[in-house]
């Protein structure tokens, strides 16, 4: 018994440590199969994410990530994505998604269809219609109630313009949006107009150069409503197109009436010479197209072809009209040298009457308008259309223009320098330098840049760039005497009959709308408070000026004898009543005026906008309205200066961009720094600020304006001789 014993306890000793290393290499077995079952699971994880990489526009990266990160939020908690921006190119910034790959693809696609739908309404289709003035208030419904119905379920924007053209019963309405979304819109307004008035709305819109409209409305509206009564068309004008140059009819009806009307606009425009003055001719079968400058703020090749008396230049684009011009000069001579001296010869000379004739002692011919004649000695001074330049030549020398000469538009245009005027020294010395300078009638080109195509005439910057250093003409004819600097005022001359609201005091905070931007140095900011008193003032107006039939009867004497005011009273600085798009009236300041012609350019004197008005809608001021103070102040932006010699376009466009919504002034914050001396008398220095950002201070971060008091290199020669002056 006792060896059995020992023996099992011998197995025992032998077995167990046996066991205890057996169950110890199980359980490190176990432990490391699982962490290797652990490493492969991570490892096929890792290997089933990616990341992405693509550039998004800069502008839109903002509204992209959504208020306080929401947008970006939404779609990394929809995808199970995570997504991350870095800095990218000046323009652009770098998007990085993590996550599956089917994950990232849904995550790009839908911050892809967030920027288009961000983008697309920066570039809208934009369609104009005319509705019956009887249907306006029912489509705008009980304060706007219908319109913005109908853009919630379009998501067009959808806006009504009050516009005459002597018939007085139609309104433009505006509509912009997508494709679908301006059809849809189309059809819901055709769908109301015929429910009320039993009458369809189509209609198409018909653009004419912009020197014409005169003459096709007619004085008091009468060419425009024989047009109507012949064609049986209803025809607008749309006083809210805006291009340069041009202007716009709309015409509604059926395609019949619509298609008569629209030959007849055409057939309605006459002659305008380039001269930014008379704007008649004899022979109304011939017609002859103005030259146009580029648009605003480009740079352009020019010939300086002619310098005027005032300082004023004719320029010639280079280009391919130069060659065209040489053709048709070789071509005229040569067939009015073969001539017999009986043939072609005008059987009518008047003002304004085209003709060809040879130019001082050169044997080529060239086309003209005659400016001036002296019966007494047979002698017409002529205006040479394609160069600017005059020549008095006999009569008995014109020929009759044809029509295949007819063809080229004018090239020459008449132009002012920009930011200058006549210095008191002026006299024929400064034109003979100035030719000079702009190497006159010398074929060499200059670079030139149209600053403002709405003055008469427009006014531009020329800049010689053939030599080591650029020449800026104007800076230059400062420099010698001629000229002197002016700040760019020319539409606000302050009429001294007029009292201004009052501003507070400089330093004080106070709030203000703007009503007109020119440019950073000219501004009109209307004071809060105000607004009730020029409802009243406006309300007063209309009443004494609604119709020549329930007309005032202050104003009905006034008017007695003369409807309309004669064209010889236009003199610039004349205050008038005028009509405007909204059909209301308006006191308002002739800028200038061209005599024979149908509009007038007209500075709107409690708002400070700037339109060409036709003669018909413009009235006497009563003297009764000159006790009302101007509810509009002009001002400049303080401590900031044009980058260049003049103002970009761009730096307009970002002030109007902070300033207005809607085509309408929201509240500033502003704040009077200054007061700067100018030609007509002080301009209020002004901060203006929205949203708490300082729009002086904007112009300065984006680039566009530079601090007062500190110059670059391009800027440099310009403020020195603004110091000078």
């Amino acid at each position: 018994m006792a060896k059995r014993t020992h023996a099992l306890l011998g197995l025992c000793v032998l077995v167990f440590p046996l066991c205890l290393v057996a169950a110890i290499y199980w359980l490190f077995f176990l432990q490391n199969h699982k962490t290797l079952e652990d490493d492969q699971k991570h490892v096929t994880k890792a290997e089933k994410q990616t990341s992405v990489e693509f550039s998004i526009p800069g502008t839109v990266v903002g509204y992209v990530i959504g208020k306080r990160g929401g947008n970006v939020r939404q779609v990394e908690e929809s995808t199970s994505t995570r997504i991350k921006f870095k800095a990218g190119t000046a323009d652009d910034k770098i998007v990085v998604i993590t996550g599956r790959p089917e994950a990232v693809a849904r995550a790009r696609a839908a911050i892809e269809a967030t920027i288009e739908s961000r983008l697309k309404p920066d570039e809208p289709n934009t369609v104009s219609m005319v509705i019956p003035r009887c249907a306006v208030g029912r489509i705008i419904g009980r304060q706007g109630s219908n319109i913005r119905s109908m853009q919630r379920e379009t998501g067009a924007q959808i806006s009504i313009n009050r516009s005459g053209s002597g018939a007085g019963d139609e309104n433009v309405c505006t509509i912009k949006g997508s494709d679908t979304q301006v059809q849809m819109a189309l059809q819901l307004l055709k769908e109301a107009i015929l429910q009320i008035t039993g009458v369809d709305g189509k209609s198409e819109a018909v653009v004419v150069p912009l020197e014409t409209v005169g003459r096709i409305i007619g004085r008091q509206g009468s060419n425009i409503q024989r047009i109507q009564q012949e064609s049986g068309a209803a025809i607008t004008y749309d006083q809210s197109f805006s291009s340069n140059g041009e202007g716009r009819f709309l015409v509604r009806g059926t395609e019949d009436q619509i298609q008569e009307a629209k030959q007849m606009l055409v057939g309605s425009q006459t002659f305008a010479t380039p001269l930014g003055g008379t704007r008649t001719r004899s022979d109304v079968t011939k017609s002859l197209a103005m030259g146009e400058l580029p648009k605003t703020g480009e740079y352009f090749s020019a010939f300086v072809s002619a310098v005027e008396r005032d300082g004023d230049v004719w320029l010639q684009e280079v280009g391919q009209n130069c060659s065209e011009l040489d053709g048709l000069v070789d071509a005229m001579t040569s067939a009015y040298d073969s001539l017999a001296s009986t043939q072609d010869i005008l059987s009518r000379v008047s003002v304004g009457t085209l003709c060809v004739a040879p130019f001082g002692s050169d044997s080529s011919w060239y086309r003209a308008v005659v400016e001036n004649l002296d019966m007494s000695i047979g002698t017409a001074t002529l205006r040479f259309v394609d160069f600017g330049d005059t020549s008095v030549v006999e009569l008995a020398t014109l020929k009759s223009l044809r029509p295949e000469y007819l063809t080229l538009p004018a090239q020459a245009v008449r132009c002012s320098l920009a930011h200058v005027k006549h210095g008191k020294n002026w006299s024929v010395h400064s034109e003979q330098d100035l030719s000079t300078l702009a190497k006159c009638c010398t074929w060499r080109p200059l670079m030139a840049r149209v600053i403002n195509p709405s003055s008469i005439p427009p006014t531009i910057e020329l800049i010689d760039t053939t030599t080591d250093e650029d020449i800026n003409i104007a800076s230059e004819m400062v420099t010698l005497g001629h000229m002197e600097w002016i700040r760019d005022t020319s539409f606000s001359v302050k009429p001294s009959m007029f009292t201004y609201v009052p501003l507070p005091a400089v330093g004080s905070v106070f709030t203000a709308f703007l009503t007109a931007v020119r440019n950073p140095d000219l501004l009109f900011i209307q004071p809060q408070g105000f607004q009730s008193d020029i409802q009243m003032f406006t309300e007063h107006m209309n009443k004494l000026y609604a119709g020549s039939q329930t007309m005032h009867a202050g104003a009905q004497t006034m008017y007695a004898g003369a409807q309309t005011m004669q064209v010889s009273t236009f003199a610039p600085g004349d205050v008038v009543v005028a009509s405007s798009d909204d059909q209301s009236w308006y006191r308002a300041q002739v800028i200038s005026y061209a005599q024979g012609d149908d509009c007038v350019l007209l500075c709107y004197l409690d708002y400070g906008d700037c339109h060409r008005i036709g003669t018909h809608m413009i009235r006497p001021l009563l003297p009764q309205l000159m006790d009302y103070p101007v509810y509009t102040v002009p001002c400049c932006l303080a401590d900031v200066v044009p980058c260049g010699l003049t103002w970009d376009p761009a730096a307009t466009k970002l002030v109007q961009e902070h300033t207005f919504e809607a085509g309408q002034g929201i509240p500033l914050s502003a704040v009077i720094s200054s007061y700067v001396e100018t030609e007509n008398g002080k301009l209020a220095a002004v901060t203006l600020s929205s949203e708490g950002q300082a729009i002086n201070t904007l112009l300065i971060k984006v680039g566009l304006a530079l601090q007062q008091g500190k110059t670059t290199p391009a800027t440099l020669k310009c403020e020195e001789q603004q110091h000078e002056d």
